[in-house]
């Protein structure tokens, strides 16, 4: 049905929502009030007002009347860089309260130019469908081929069925571990870019929207002050050039580097603060190592209006691996698949990052899920029995990466652990409840070690969001503690 009418003149905003009632298969357009947007600015906030007054309190995450909130902001589809991420929001599967979660690329730009700030996903569809938007049309296509996909085969199925190259259409996809309602299941743009806390690929899977494909529209957003934004523009790509120089060609690799030394990262799932890594071995997860073994073999995908050249497709050179391409990881990806589960091979570590983005998971919920897993295993709680046949110890990248297509697919061993750290440790039993990281909420914390990166750690306790939206002094006000000690000193981590 056709969806564009006449342009809402609303400086900044396309002035637009599209709503989509699956159960109904009826989709329209809505259009924001001057006064709302003023108010609400912003996709995550726009999208905690939807959910807030469309979701009564006693709907669980899995419901028909439970909304999926994709929403981008303001500034999206400017000459601002990176201005075409999303905020997705809705009532998340792991916690059953607010998620919010946000991701880079394209998608919100061509969404904004495309007539629309914002999606509402409500009801479920009867069937698996994936919605397309285009030449001011929006429908439901017949997804069932795609169930069981990748993200990146339902990328690439999708743009191969409709004929369209990466810069036409910009797709967001959930894996296997949205299509089995995994509870830590994430949503994916433009292949790398993810939206991942609080179980946003498993609302979406309890509607039956394997994907929304979004073909780069014609309609720029009205600016009142082009010029000045404009010139906004380039100021914080000169001040992001000094002050992100690293970010800027490496990512958040430097990261990790970082975390093993700061006592950031999570050692094998909290037990220890120190990592006692071999010298070579640290080198090899070095950023300049990681981009010569890995980097130089694809092209680069920047996001929306942005210069940095970090988003790297890499490719494995060698090995049992040899030729998987993938994107590159974050940093606390490798945390999660390095010191948190003890493995010490850099080319494991990019193999489990690749197929838990392929799979579709919330790497920071699954990693502290694995390690939860090795340390029961470890510790006797759970036998090779109990893992159907495979040997969890630390640093068995092989053995890992069979749990992980299990989990997506909710196969044996694999269903219990698709509830989630906290839900799975208590199904095990035992000590496994001790030995599972998490907030008493539901859901896991970033891929930190939070007794070295004090500013996290109220937020974390106390946010259903499961993820950080507010400025990291904020905790230290409350606390009485002087914000530039934003670590705890290094040789009291040690001691403690």
């Amino acid at each position: 049905m056709p969806i564009l009418g006449d342009k809402n003149q609303i400086f900044g905003y396309a002035g637009k929502i599209l709503r989509v009632d699956l159960t109904r298969g009826e989709i329209s357009a809505q259009c924001l009030e001057r006064d709302c947007l003023r108010k609400y600015v912003g996709g995550s906030v726009l999208g905690i007002k939807f959910i807030y007054d469309e979701v009564a309190p006693g709907v669980q995450w899995s419901d028909p009347e439970n909304r999926f909130f994709i929403g981008s902001g303001p500034l999206g589809a400017t000459p601002v860089g990176g201005s075409g991420s999303i905020c997705t929001v809705t009532k998340g599967a792991l916690t059953n309260g607010m998620g919010s979660s946000q991701a880079n690329g394209v998608f919100g730009a061509y969404l904004r130019l495309s007539g629309y700030d914002a999606i509402i996903l409500q009801g479920a569809a009867p069937k698996w469908f994936y919605l397309y938007i285009h030449d001011g049309i929006a429908e439901l296509k017949d997804a069932s081929h795609l169930v069981g996909k990748t993200t990146w085969e339902v990328e690439n199925g999708i743009r191969r069925e409709l004929g369209k190259n990466l810069r036409e259409v910009s797709v967001l996809s959930i894996g296997p571990a949205g299509d089995h309602l995994v509870r830590f299941a994430a949503v994916f743009c433009d292949f790398g870019h993810v939206s991942a806390h609080n179980g946003m690929g498993a609302v979406l899977g309890s509607k039956k929207i394997k994907a929304i494909v979004v073909e780069r529209g014609h309609n720029p957003i009205a600016i009142k002050e082009r010029k000045a934004v404009s010139q906004a523009a380039k100021k914080i790509l000169e001040l992001s050039r000094v002050a992100n120089a690293e970010m800027r060609t490496e990512g958040t690799l430097p990261g990790v580097m970082m975390g093993f030394k700061f006592s950031e990262a999570p050692i094998k799932n909290y037990t220890r603060n120190y990592y006692p890594i071999a010298p070579d071995v640290l080198e090899s997860y070095s950023p300049a190592r990681i981009l010569s073994k890995f980097g130089g073999k694809e092209k680069i995908y920047p996001c929306w209006a942005c210069s940095a050249e970090h988003c790297h497709r890499m490719e494995i050179p060698e090995g049992k691996y040899k030729g998987t391409v993938f994107e590159e990881p974050e940093a606390e990806g490798i945390h999660e698949f390095s010191a948190t589960v003890g493995i010490e091979d850099v080319t494991m570590t990019m193999v489990l990052n690749d197929q838990v983005d392929k799979l579709g998971f919330d790497v920071n919920e699954v990693g502290y899920l694995m390690g939860m897993v090795i340390e029961c295993y470890e510790k006797g709680v759970i036998s090779k029995e109990d893992t159907d046949g495979l040997e969890m110890t630390w640093g068995n990248g092989e053995a890992i990466l069979a749990l992980l297509k299990k989990v997506a697919f909710r196969e044996g061993f694999g269903n219990i652990l698709a509830e989630g750290t906290m839900r799975a440790s208590r199904v095990i039993g035992g000590e496994a409840p001790r030995f599972a990281v998490h907030t008493m909420k539901g859901n896991t914390p970033r891929g930190h070690d939070h007794r070295a990166v004090w500013y996290e750690l109220f937020e974390t306790c106390v946010s259903n969001l499961g993820t950080l939206e507010s400025h990291k002094t904020a905790p230290f006000a409350l606390l009485g503690i002087d914000p530039k000690y934003d670590r705890m000193p290094h040789q009291y981590l040690h001691s403690s």
